[in-house]
């Protein structure tokens, strides 16, 4: 019976006695956190990504203003969508006459959650790379696309749709932005609040964390479990010197908080169990 009624506790609460710092920015992190928490996990919230409009509109609300000179939208994130909305409600326009293409699931979400339908989005896939792959992003000679995204996105998926013949124009409707005070709040969770692993989901706020981490905490920080949400991230990571990494099937929070219950499963403790998470 106690092995019984162990073994049920383990699966209720598979992060029991785990602290995991979670690094999406202010607005995406509630749910991660509460499923850490439903799962007994203390979680430490560490923004290392801050996500806002631009500091100037005027091009992105240009670029919206001439929908209709366009017949493919392509939107790369959550943010894409939602801040592209928010300015075309703005300018009062809409995506109506567009086929609208979308990066992964949950950006999928996003656009339904906007009342838009989607035409175009990899099945299973997550990437750009996945998107390109599909029939109707292959033939687009001639095409007039317009892709949404943060301001400094990564330059291939309108390189390649140019050299497939499409022509192509990046509406960058928001930024992203080092959180103020970063090095600062990393510094004490290092000193005195350490974590068991750190949970990050995107390239860029690896970079953030890393660039924020004082010299003499360098080796503490690149020793700590790093769960990341792609290959890529992995390879990133591993180039920074972080030895210990942990990849989920996707960075949406389902396949993190999978990922992170599988490995707590398979850890060796290296301390007492910690559940709580002062002042986080």
């Amino acid at each position: 019976m106690m092995n019984g009624g162990s073994s049920d506790f383990a699966a209720e609460r598979p992060l029991a006695g785990v602290r995991v710092m979670v690094t999406r920015a202010p607005h995406q992190a509630h749910a991660l956190c509460d499923m850490i928490e439903a799962a007994g996990g203390g979680r430490v919230r560490l923004p290392a990504l801050e996500i806002s409009a631009p500091e100037n509109p005027a091009g992105a609300d240009r670029i919206i203003g001439r929908l209709a000179e366009f017949e493919i939208a392509i939107f790369v994130s959550q943010n894409a969508v939602n801040y592209a909305h928010e300015r075309a409600y703005a300018l009062g326009t809409n995506f109506a006459q567009l086929k609208l293409a979308a990066i992964g699931d949950k950006t999928a979400a996003a656009l339904q959650r906007a009342g838009r339908h989607i035409d175009i989005c990899p099945r299973g896939g997550f990437t750009t790379e996945d998107l390109l792959k599909i029939p109707e992003m292959r033939d687009v000679q001639g095409r007039h696309i317009v892709i949404f995204r943060g301001e400094g996105g990564r330059e291939l998926l309108g390189a390649i749709l140019q050299a497939r013949g499409a022509l192509v124009v990046y509406a960058e409707v928001y930024r992203r932005t080092v959180p103020r005070g970063l090095s600062a709040m990393l510094r004490q969770c290092l000193e005195s609040n350490p974590v068991d692993i750190i949970a990050i989901a995107s390239g860029e706020a690896l970079s953030n964390l890393d660039d924020a981490c004082a010299a003499e905490y360098r080796t503490r920080l690149h020793r700590t479990w790093l769960l990341v949400g792609s290959s890529r991230m992995r390879a990133q990571a591993e180039i920074a010197g972080f030895s210990n990494i942990e990849v989920a099937d996707d960075p949406g929070d389902e396949a993190m908080f999978e990922r992170l219950s599988h490995w707590a499963s398979h850890r060796v403790p290296t301390s007492k169990t910690r559940t709580e998470s002062p002042g986080s």
